[in-house]
């Protein structure tokens, strides 16, 4: 008898509640009425509802009840008993509080209606058990933002070879099922054969239990022998190079001098390297990948030049003997857009219209080029005035970087070129000796990178 009995409650038990939801009953109570929905839709059997005060302390916890396809919920939650004074069992006379959701599908918990807001709700009142003021409606709804689970999957590669053998296939939920041409299930789980499914482009769709489904397409051929296809040159002083577009079969991996791992990318970067040209390797795993090489030639940027104004002339200065250079201009009531060519390269210019924004670039034999911080021509004073502050950069006492100009991003490098951090404001001084590279870019899209200690 006592084994039947633990069987039956056994669903109920893997059903519970958090360990930490159970609340201590008191002789003070007041009840919350409502219907909870998770995402817009009706919370499940076996989800639990509980409120906490302000402290974090569990006041009151209860399974939502289930009734013509709508979920309600009845919550006592209890007050704090006022002859344990140190203890804190629960709410106090007018405190706020917030709740809580336990899915029992996936355990996940969720807030109501901010995790950052401990008393968004407020006004407890002790009712003797029956609903409190203010929440006394049944069909108040208290919705659980939601945004459903996420899914994520690990697939193949993305070219891989008729004969490379197969590959495990895992998703995150893994309670759906595989999909595809070559895809079954295997002893431990679900497995893609690239003999199976034959040469070409094949998609692979896993759909989670929820129906929530996602995809990715595998290349099969014969051979993987990489191509690539660099351009010849990239300049020092010019942004990272994307290297995906360059190299065929996808997939592979990029060795050498100047490459770095991003976030989402693999990226060559001028910043640590002189002028010089450089290897490149890329490498395609398995047995019929292989390695390809070419070289990319890093060029030198010229000078940054600068505007000065005199007797209502912009001058070109900071220009080295033998670049080139071309005036762009950019109307006030354009601030934001992208600045336009005048067609003119002489080093002074005569004449400029008031209220505009004034550049000036210059062009080396390379190619490479570089352009000027704009000047602002102010006609209420006759002459050119100031223009706008450029970037500059600084640290504070507690490590934060700081800037002249609002950042919109900034990557930190260590010495030997490795990405180290990298996000958004605060952005802070990796931990460590140093020194770093730091690679800032403002709001108004300029880059600067600097040493720092």
């Amino acid at each position: 008898m006592r084994f039947l009995i633990c069987v039956a409650l056994l669903p109920s038990l893997l059903l519970a509640q958090p360990a930490e939801w159970v609340p201590v009953p008191t002789n003070a109570a007041g009840t919350l009425l409502g219907t909870v929905t998770v995402g817009g839709e009706p919370a499940q059997a076996g989800d639990w509802v509980a409120a906490f005060d302000e402290t974090g302390v569990c006041a009151g916890a209860t399974e939502v009840v289930l009734n013509d396809g709508d979920s309600f919920v009845s919550l006592p939650i209890y007050g704090d008993d006022a002859t344990t004074p140190d203890t804190d069992e629960g709410m106090d006379g007018g405190e706020g509080f917030t709740l809580r959701l336990w899915r029992s599908a996936d355990g996940e918990i969720l807030f109501y209606p901010d995790a950052m807001e401990p008393a968004a709700l407020g006004g407890w009142s002790a009712t003797n058990g029956a609903p409190m003021p203010g929440f006394d409606d049944p069909y108040e709804v208290y919705n659980f933002a939601w945004d459903g689970p996420t899914l994520t999957i690990d697939c193949p590669p993305a070219a891989v070879c008729l004969a490379g053998g197969t590959f495990n296939l895992s998703a995150t939920p893994d309670n759906g099922t595989w999909t595809g041409p070559g895809v079954f299930a295997g002893f431990a789980g679900y497995l893609f054969d690239p003999a199976e499914a034959g040469l070409g482009t094949h998609t692979l769709t896993y759909i989670a239990a929820d129906g929530t489904a996602a995809s990715c397409s595998v290349t099969v051929s014969d051979s993987l022998e990489p191509q690539i296809d660099l351009p010849l040159g990239w300049c020092q002083a010019d942004g990272p190079l994307n290297l995906a577009p360059f190299a065929t079969p996808p997939g592979g991996t990029w060795t050498g001098q100047g490459v770095l791992a991003m976030t989402d990318s693999t990226v060559f970067s001028p910043l640590f390297l002189e002028v010089g040209t450089y290897p490149l390797t890329y490498t395609v795993e398995g047995s019929c990948g292989g390695t390809a090489t070419s070289a990319i030639s890093v060029y030198p940027s010229p000078n940054v030049p600068s505007i000065i104004a005199l007797q209502g002339l912009l001058y070109a200065q900071g220009v080295a003997a033998g670049d080139s250079i071309e005036w762009w201009v950019l109307p006030e009531e354009s601030a934001g857009e992208p600045p336009f060519p005048m067609g003119y390269s002489d080093s002074v210019f005569y004449f400029p219209s008031w209220g505009d924004f004034f550049y000036v670039e210059a062009i080396n034999e390379y190619g490479c080029s570089r352009i000027s911080t704009p000047l602002l021509v102010d006609g209420t004073i006759g002459v050119p005035a100031l223009g706008i502050a450029p970037l500059q950069l600084w640290l504070d006492a507690r490590g934060q970087l700081l800037s002249s100009t609002p950042l919109a991003a900034a990557t930190w490098f260590d010495m030997a070129g490795r990405r180290t951090a990298q996000g958004r404001a605060p952005f802070l001084r990796p931990d460590g000796p140093g020194p770093f590279i730091v690679w800032a870019q403002d709001i108004q899209g300029r880059t600067l990178r600097m040493r720092l200690p």
